[in-house]
Protein backbone atom coordinates (compact mmCIF):
# COMPACT_ATOMS: atom_id res chain seq x y z
CA UNK A 1 0.00 0.00 0.00
CA UNK A 2 1.35 3.17 -0.96
CA UNK A 3 1.77 6.16 1.45
CA UNK A 4 -0.84 8.13 0.26
CA UNK A 5 -3.18 5.69 0.19
CA UNK A 6 -2.20 5.08 4.00
CA UNK A 7 -2.79 8.92 4.39
CA UNK A 8 -5.95 9.56 2.51
CA UNK A 9 -7.52 6.27 4.75
CA UNK A 10 -6.04 8.01 7.91
CA UNK A 11 -7.40 11.06 7.13
CA UNK A 12 -11.05 9.43 5.82
CA UNK A 13 -11.29 8.15 9.21
CA UNK A 14 -10.17 11.18 10.66
CA UNK A 15 -13.12 13.10 9.16
CA UNK A 16 -15.62 9.97 9.51
CA UNK A 17 -14.40 10.49 13.24
CA UNK A 18 -15.30 14.29 13.47
CA UNK A 19 -18.70 14.50 11.21
CA UNK A 20 -20.13 11.20 13.86
CA UNK A 21 -19.14 13.17 17.25
CA UNK A 22 -20.82 16.50 15.66
CA UNK A 23 -17.53 18.23 15.08
CA UNK A 24 -17.67 21.35 12.43
CA UNK A 25 -14.50 20.82 9.52
CA UNK A 26 -13.85 24.57 9.61
CA UNK A 27 -10.31 25.51 8.70
CA UNK A 28 -8.78 24.74 12.07
CA UNK A 29 -10.11 20.75 11.73
CA UNK A 30 -8.25 20.72 8.36
CA UNK A 31 -4.97 22.53 9.30
CA UNK A 32 -4.67 20.37 12.37
CA UNK A 33 -5.14 17.62 10.56
CA UNK A 34 -2.60 18.00 8.02
CA UNK A 35 -0.36 18.69 10.64
CA UNK A 36 -0.89 15.66 12.66
CA UNK A 37 -0.62 13.80 9.18
CA UNK A 38 2.82 15.15 8.81
CA UNK A 39 4.04 14.54 11.61
CA UNK A 40 2.61 10.94 12.32
CA UNK A 41 3.03 9.77 8.48
CA UNK A 42 6.56 11.42 7.19
CA UNK A 43 5.47 12.60 4.37
CA UNK A 44 6.10 16.22 2.33
CA UNK A 45 4.00 18.77 2.97
CA UNK A 46 2.94 18.54 -0.80
CA UNK A 47 1.72 15.18 -0.68
CA UNK A 48 -0.15 15.30 2.35
CA UNK A 49 -1.71 18.42 1.16
CA UNK A 50 -2.48 16.24 -2.29
CA UNK A 51 -4.27 13.93 0.00
CA UNK A 52 -6.66 16.52 2.58
CA UNK A 53 -7.30 18.89 -0.77
CA UNK A 54 -9.34 15.45 -2.76
CA UNK A 55 -11.03 14.76 0.75
CA UNK A 56 -11.93 18.41 1.34
CA UNK A 57 -13.04 18.42 -2.54
CA UNK A 58 -14.88 14.98 -1.87
CA UNK A 59 -16.46 16.29 1.02
CA UNK A 60 -17.80 19.95 -0.38
CA UNK A 61 -19.33 17.94 -3.26
CA UNK A 62 -20.74 15.73 -0.91
CA UNK A 63 -21.88 18.22 1.67
CA UNK A 64 -23.28 20.16 -1.49
CA UNK A 65 -25.22 16.97 -2.87
CA UNK A 66 -26.80 16.65 0.03
CA UNK A 67 -28.27 20.28 0.60
CA UNK A 68 -29.74 19.54 -3.13
CA UNK A 69 -30.82 16.45 -1.84
CA UNK A 70 -32.54 18.13 0.95
CA UNK A 71 -34.06 20.66 -0.87
CA UNK A 72 -35.70 18.35 -3.70
CA UNK A 73 -36.95 16.58 -0.81
CA UNK A 74 -38.36 19.18 0.97
CA UNK A 75 -40.25 20.52 -2.34
CA UNK A 76 -41.69 17.00 -3.13
CA UNK A 77 -42.92 16.73 0.74
CA UNK A 78 -44.02 19.89 0.64
CA UNK A 79 -46.19 19.21 -2.81
CA UNK A 80 -47.07 16.01 -1.29
CA UNK A 81 -48.78 16.75 1.93
CA UNK A 82 -50.37 19.51 -0.34
CA UNK A 83 -51.71 17.03 -2.44
CA UNK A 84 -53.01 14.68 0.51
CA UNK A 85 -54.59 17.46 2.29
CA UNK A 86 -56.36 18.86 -1.19
CA UNK A 87 -57.79 14.92 -1.20
CA UNK A 88 -59.02 14.39 2.02
CA UNK A 89 -60.32 17.92 2.44
CA UNK A 90 -62.17 16.63 -1.32
CA UNK A 91 -63.15 13.26 0.52
CA UNK A 92 -64.44 15.56 3.37
CA UNK A 93 -66.41 17.60 1.18
CA UNK A 94 -67.91 14.70 -0.73
CA UNK A 95 -69.27 12.94 2.56
CA UNK A 96 -70.60 16.14 3.64
CA UNK A 97 -72.78 16.70 0.28
CA UNK A 98 -74.74 13.77 -1.29
CA UNK A 99 -75.40 15.88 -4.17
CA UNK A 100 -71.59 16.35 -4.85
CA UNK A 101 -70.60 13.03 -4.10
CA UNK A 102 -72.65 11.54 -6.76
CA UNK A 103 -71.97 14.12 -9.07
CA UNK A 104 -68.35 13.29 -8.31
CA UNK A 105 -68.95 9.40 -8.91
CA UNK A 106 -70.45 10.12 -12.38
CA UNK A 107 -67.52 12.55 -13.22
CA UNK A 108 -64.85 9.73 -11.87
CA UNK A 109 -66.64 7.62 -14.52
CA UNK A 110 -65.62 9.64 -17.30
CA UNK A 111 -66.60 8.88 -20.87
CA UNK A 112 -67.04 5.16 -19.55
CA UNK A 113 -70.88 4.45 -21.34
CA UNK A 114 -73.48 3.91 -18.84
CA UNK A 115 -76.61 2.52 -20.71
CA UNK A 116 -76.15 -1.13 -21.25
CA UNK A 117 -79.17 -3.63 -22.90
CA UNK A 118 -79.67 -6.88 -22.45
CA UNK A 119 -77.12 -9.44 -23.19
CA UNK A 120 -74.12 -7.23 -23.09
CA UNK A 121 -71.08 -8.19 -20.44
CA UNK A 122 -71.17 -6.34 -17.10
CA UNK A 123 -68.65 -6.06 -14.20
CA UNK A 124 -69.59 -6.16 -10.75
CA UNK A 125 -72.22 -3.37 -9.73
CA UNK A 126 -75.59 -2.33 -9.86
CA UNK A 127 -77.46 -1.44 -13.00
CA UNK A 128 -81.24 -0.09 -13.34
CA UNK A 129 -83.95 -0.68 -15.72
CA UNK A 130 -84.36 2.63 -17.42
CA UNK A 131 -88.02 2.01 -17.41
CA UNK A 132 -89.24 0.73 -14.47
CA UNK A 133 -86.30 1.26 -12.35
CA UNK A 134 -85.93 -2.48 -10.85
CA UNK A 135 -82.54 -3.07 -9.70
CA UNK A 136 -79.92 -5.81 -10.64
CA UNK A 137 -76.68 -6.25 -8.73
CA UNK A 138 -74.04 -8.01 -10.13
CA UNK A 139 -71.36 -9.68 -7.66
CA UNK A 140 -69.48 -10.92 -10.19
CA UNK A 141 -69.08 -9.96 -14.24
CA UNK A 142 -71.46 -11.77 -16.42
CA UNK A 143 -74.28 -11.10 -18.91
CA UNK A 144 -76.89 -8.79 -18.56
CA UNK A 145 -80.63 -10.44 -18.61
CA UNK A 146 -84.04 -8.61 -19.35
CA UNK A 147 -85.42 -7.03 -16.58
CA UNK A 148 -87.41 -9.18 -14.26
CA UNK A 149 -90.06 -6.88 -13.41
CA UNK A 150 -90.75 -5.40 -17.00
CA UNK A 151 -88.75 -7.74 -19.23
CA UNK A 152 -87.05 -4.47 -21.02
CA UNK A 153 -83.61 -4.48 -22.31
CA UNK A 154 -82.20 -1.27 -21.41
CA UNK A 155 -80.37 -0.65 -17.78
CA UNK A 156 -78.63 2.35 -16.38
CA UNK A 157 -75.39 2.10 -14.29
CA UNK A 158 -76.53 2.68 -10.63
CA UNK A 159 -74.42 4.75 -8.95
CA UNK A 160 -74.64 3.94 -5.30
CA UNK A 161 -74.63 6.91 -2.52
CA UNK A 162 -71.34 7.32 -1.17
CA UNK A 163 -70.47 5.44 2.28
CA UNK A 164 -73.84 3.14 1.74
CA UNK A 165 -73.34 -0.39 1.58
CA UNK A 166 -75.46 -1.00 -1.29
CA UNK A 167 -73.38 -3.56 -4.14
Amino acid sequence: MTREIHVWRRAVAAVRGAVERGEALTEAFWEKLQAELLTIEKLSEDEVQDVLSTIRADWHALVANAEAVKEVFQDWWAAEKAAVKEYLEDWLALIADPTKAAWWSAEALGDAPRLRRTGHWVSIGRWQCTHCGELLTFRQPGRLPPCPRCHEAEFRLALPPIGSDAQ
